[in-house]
């Protein structure tokens, strides 16, 4: 064998080491208890955005009150849900007072996520007092978000006068 056979062997062996390492420290990082490190959505620190804690709280936040909500479906575990959620909050900033923001634990109340057939996280919902507008599963661009929210405001904006 030459050394370039043994290399490249030894070159393999070493990438699925890497490889088996990232998947290791991954599951490790996803079920070490809060307070040992571990980030989540509901710790971060959120201005804009209210979190639903109960299925009651909902139904009369979501569906009994009138104007825009957006409402994200999350898993504290979730990569993609910790990316998305600054995102929200500060399209909720800028939507103050014309859209209201709310966040859940979609494993917590899994009511809720069986409902709306919430399958993947993170899940955007927009809604307003008549039920569910829209849905949006996965992580998408924050022009996405604001596309879409825009696209129900004008929707819903009556011309003056009429």
């Amino acid at each position: 064998m030459t050394d370039n056979q043994t290399s490249g062997k030894n070159l393999i062996s070493n990438e699925r080491l890497v490889v088996l390492g990232f998947i290791c420290v991954g599951l490790v990082l996803a079920f070490l208890p809060e307070g040992c490190g571990r980030s989540s959505v509901e710790k971060a620190t959120l201005k804009n955005v209210t979190a639903i804690e109960t299925t009651e709280q909902f139904d009369a936040k979501i569906l009994g009150e009138e104007g825009l909500k957006v409402v994200d479906f999350y898993a504290v575990w979730c990569g993609p849900c910790k990316i998305l959620a600054p995102i929200l909050d500060d399209l909720a900033g800028e939507y103050k007072g014309k859209v209201a923001f709310y966040k859940l634990d979609a494993e917590k109340l899994r009511d809720l996520s069986a409902r709306y057939q919430v399958r993947a996280y993170p899940t955007v919902i927009m809604f307003d007092a008549s039920g569910q507008l829209e849905k949006v599963e996965g992580l998408r661009s924050r022009s996405v978000y604001k596309d879409k929210i825009q696209q129900y405001i004008t929707a819903h904006t009556r011309p003056a006068g009429k």
